[in-house]
């Protein structure tokens, strides 16, 4: 069943530093990201609230239960820190899991403790499969601009909305009508 939550920028707050969650569908600008894929295979998962704030580890931290913030990387693609990229894997069921390239890509984007309610602290931890590490891109009904990553949180699903393109758009389009 699905639980209407979104990866959340806590409080709508823009600045760098502020705390990653699952939350309420609001439809705000702390929901929306821009997924930027660079020459490397990595994405940079940039906040609507600012195109100067990213999604990312908070202080570059390698371990299971390192928290996950946004951070000021800039407006620019180059020489982005290692604590702000990020791959995205098919698992091959119509999910995808995130990894930080900072843990060497060992730990994914995860919902604290398997949490599914609303204000559930995202971390990044160690892939064991569990339904919590796992996202599925949701269409934004509101602007073809706007693709959601519904994650899979044990009891419920959360989702992040993603606004942007890449330069694979028509296979990513086609990927998400499927």
């Amino acid at each position: 069943m699905l639980s209407g939550l979104y990866l959340d920028v806590s409080g709508g707050t823009a600045s760098s530093g502020t705390n990653v969650q699952i939350y309420t569908g609001n439809k705000t600008a702390s929901q929306k990201w821009k997924f930027e894929l660079l020459s490397n295979g990595y994405y940079v998962i940039r906040s609507a609230l600012s195109d100067s704030l990213a999604l990312a580890v908070q202080s570059n931290y390698t371990s299971d239960r390192s928290n996950v913030c946004i951070r000021s990387i800039g407006n620019s693609n180059t020489n982005v820190p290692d604590y702000a990229l990020w791959k995205v894997t098919d698992n091959g069921d119509c999910t995808l899991r995130i990894s930080s390239k900072c843990s060497g890509d060992t730990k994914y984007l995860d919902c604290n403790n398997g949490g599914s309610s609303s204000g559930t602290n995202v971390i990044q931890y160690t892939y064991n499969g569990d339904m919590n590490m796992r996202w599925m891109i949701e269409r934004d009904d509101e602007s073809e601009k706007h693709i959601g990553i519904m994650g899979t949180c044990i009891d419920g699903n959360g989702h992040m909305d993603w606004e942007g393109s890449t330069k694979y758009d028509t296979e990513f389009r086609a990927a998400i009508d499927v």
